[in-house]
């Protein structure tokens, strides 16, 4: 019998909650959350005279992909599953 979603999401919040994959989540949610800024900063600094467009969409894309990897190693922290979580 498959189990509820509820009951789902409520072991997940659980073995969130649990040191370390708290402490993992954490940490992973607040690299996203730098590396998000540091994106936005990127942004802005492609419009500064003499400053190439093609060398800043290396950074932007590495700042972007930084991103991106913490927050799905946050989630993989808590299980996983977008659809529940």
């Amino acid at each position: 019998m498959p189990r509820h979603p509820e009951t789902t999401n409520h072991i997940r919040a659980k073995l969130a909650a649990l040191n370390p994959y708290c402490d993992l989540q954490a940490a992973f949610v607040h690299v996203a959350h730098l590396a998000t800024e540091a994106l936005g900063v990127a942004a802005e600094l492609e419009n500064i005279p003499g400053i190439e467009s093609g060398q800043m969409q290396l950074v932007i894309r590495f700042w972007y992909s930084l991103a991106d990897f913490a927050r799905i190693a946050a989630l993989a922290c808590v299980g996983g599953n977008q659809r529940r979580a």
